[in-house]
């Protein structure tokens, strides 16, 4: 067939004719004119696929075609078309050619199985093949292992080997099928040749073995602890090896770290690693390098408070994460392309993102950002404001850590008026989103916000019921958790007046009975937040719902494993308690807590995160100015086996509680005379 017809429907048939006939070597001549065809020629790769070229191949390859020059030649088309614009790609995909490809790996002859690890390296590369069917076959699994272990006459081979493994492994059932099969070893091994050879085939290496160990405790310990490959890894860091190497290397490494098989002490992590991530998010760097270095600095720090505060000196590392920002899109990348739309979100967004984590935890970080507010806050209110969902997913991040700043929601967040887009965005239907912009306006409620007035006059209020009401239990804990921070030292009219209207206080108790527990420890604090603040409001809840906090206190009683919750429910009783005189006759009549109380100060004596709350009840109970009628309950409840476990208690109490507990004995002596 000539090739310059072929994108005719006449011309498809006369290759499907060809490619069914008897002939082998006209067979192999017709597939041999479409593979010369397509070399990089993107547009008859397209027009072939329209034409519905490629499910012919598919069929003739699935038939079992016996002619191995001709197998050969038609997986290298597929490999073309593979290497093609995304319509061929797809086609390749929905075709169902992996699993025919895969099966080609196992073949007896070498050439076919090259041939198809060179074609499904490229298809994984494509990021569209499906992952779970390549260890559906533990005969693949071992191929790929082998051709690893070869070490390997043929590089093309393990370099193949290595991208379908990195870009299919995505499970922790993947990297154990991987591990039994022995690639850890396999890997490990390549290090130490890797670095003499081109920079794909070492990219590919120690990206594998990085996607192997994440987030994996037992295979990243397997390397550290037998495998020994951290000092390696450490050596390749130190050499000149190319920066995409580097980046992978640094990739493995905090793999392992982040999967707990290497110490945050580790000289490694803050000596060569830290400092490898912070220069590949230098601007002289490809922007892909930059995103992808960006991403792994902040999977590194994030759960570091010291690694935070490391990062945030190296080389100017802020005020580059600021400059990404305002990178606009006619630029050129260092290889003179221009930089597209999706590549430039990708670059902000990774720079929001690490600049989320670097603000986790530390003041004096976020005081060095906002050095530059001017220029950084004209971006934020942007990508709030943004139809791209990563670029407002990230700046939400940022804001939600900012928030937890007081001097930030006294200031620069109120200034930008952060407050309104927040209440604009809580009409969000996406739940991740919907999450961190409602934990941001928890925050922003808080007594010391500036922002508080401004968002309960502009309508914050219904707007929590329905969080309250949700159905996504982070969306209902946020709900909660607002009813906290509303409710936290004051309690103004209009809250108060919402609080009746909407019966908040039932919704509140029902989830302390019923919800999950994170919920139900926020709605408990929630509680007691209303109970502590001293108004008529807070009065009439404690006569009314009295019942109600003592059930929902009986159900936390038997909670001493989650010492957490165990203090909520004791500062909850406290704070009922401590409402009026009738709610602690309430609480010296109710005997089941009084022997709960007596055994807590038993068993927990020096457990002073339980300790200080049973303390603080008992000081409330004893108080000297209290009635007469709690004076004479505390005599007839308080027996002598309080006081004894009490005196036990203070003999192990810290400076600060032991003048706490010895002006508890004293009241109960004082109320026994």
């Amino acid at each position: 067939i000539e090739v310059r017809k072929m994108a005719g429907e006449e011309s498809i048939k006369v290759l499907f004719k060809e490619l069914n006939c008897e002939d082998p070597e006209a067979r192999y001549r017709s597939v041999n004119q479409v593979k010369h065809a397509l070399i990089g020629n993107q547009v008859k790769k397209t027009e072939l696929t329209v034409n519905g070229v490629i499910p012919i191949f598919v069929e003739r390859l699935a038939n079992g075609e016996e002619v191995i020059k001709l197998v050969v030649e038609i997986v290298t088309v597929l490999g073309s078309f593979a290497r093609g614009p995304p319509e061929s790609v797809q086609a390749l995909v929905a075709s169902n050619v992996v699993p025919l490809l895969l099966d080609g790996t196992v073949h007896e002859h070498q050439s076919v199985r090259v041939a198809c690890l060179k074609t499904l390296c490229t298809l994984y590369q494509s990021g569209r093949a499906p992952s779970a069917v390549v260890y559906q076959d533990l005969r693949v699994v071992q191929c790929l292992v082998d051709c690893l272990q070869s070490g390997d006459k043929l590089l093309s081979k393990c370099t193949c080997a290595a991208v379908i493994v990195a870009e299919s492994c995505h499970t922790v059932d993947h990297q154990n099928l991987l591990a039994s099969a022995g690639i850890l070893h396999a890997l490990v091994g390549l290090l130490s040749v890797i670095s003499t050879h081109d920079v794909s085939s070492s990219a590919a290496v120690v990206t594998a073995l990085s996607v192997v160990v994440h987030r994996n405790p037992e295979t990243a310990r397997m390397v550290v602890d037998v495998l020994h490959a951290v000092e390696t890894l450490s050596k390749m860091l130190s050499s000149g090896i190319s920066s995409d190497v580097k980046l992978g290397v640094a990739a493995c490494v905090t793999n392992l770290f982040r999967s707990e098989a290497l110490p945050q002490a580790s000289n490694v992590i803050a000596l060569k690693v830290l400092p490898t991530l912070v220069k590949c998010c230098r601007k002289a760097m490809p922007i892909k390098t930059r995103i992808k270095a960006l991403g792994l600095l902040g999977y590194l720090i994030e759960d570091s408070m010291t690694l935070q505060e490391m990062a945030s000196y190296a080389e100017r590392i802020i005020s580059t994460l600021i400059a990404n920002l305002e990178v606009k899109r006619e630029r050129e990348d260092l290889e003179g392309v221009r930089i597209s739309e999706d590549t430039l979100e990708q670059l902000k967004e990774s720079s929001l993102e690490v600049l989320a984590v670097l603000s986790t935890h530390s003041i004096d970080i976020r005081k060095r950002i906002f050095e530059q507010k001017e220029l950084l806050m004209k971006h934020i209110v942007a990508f709030l404001n943004s139809e791209v969902l990563g670029l407002k997913t990230a700046a939400l991040k940022c804001v939600l850590f900012w928030s937890r700043s007081a001097e930030l929601l006294r200031t620069t967040l109120y200034d930008y008026e952060i407050w309104k887009l927040l209440n604009e965005l809580l009409h969000l239907r996406d739940v991740q989103l919907l999450s961190l912009v409602s934990a941001a306006v928890c925050n922003h409620l808080l007594p010391v916000s500036a922002s508080r007035e401004n968002l309960i006059e502009s309508g914050v209020l219904p707007k929590i019921l329905l969080l309250l009401r949700h159905q996504s239990v982070s969306l209902q804990s946020n709900g909660v958790w607002a009813v906290m921070n509303l409710t936290h030292q004051t309690i103004e009219p209009k809250v108060e007046e919402w609080l009746r209207e909407s019966k908040i206080l039932d919704i509140l108790l029902k989830l302390c009975a019923e919800a999950a527990v994170d919920v139900k420890m926020k709605a408990i604090g929630a509680v007691s937040n209303i109970l502590a603040v001293s108004n008529k409001y807070s009065e009439e809840v404690a006569l009314e719902y009295g019942n109600e906090v003592k059930r929902i206190a009986t159900l936390g009683m038997g909670c001493g494993d989650n010492a957490v919750l165990f203090e909520q429910i004791l500062i909850l009783i406290h704070n009922f308690g401590n409402r009026n005189h009738k709610c602690k006759l309430m609480i010296l009549e109710w005997e089941e807590f009084i022997r709960f109380l007596e055994r807590s100060l038993k068993e927990k004596p020096s457990n002073e995160q339980i300790l200080v709350p049973l303390v603080n009840i008992l000081a409330m109970l004893t108080d000297p100015s209290a009635p007469h009628a709690v004076i004479l309950a505390c005599q007839n409840k308080l027996d002598d086996s309080v006081k004894y476990a009490l005196q036990k208690c203070e003999v192990t109490a810290s400076p600060e509680l032991e003048p706490l507990i010895r002006n508890v004995l004293t009241n109960l002596t004082s109320s026994v005379s």
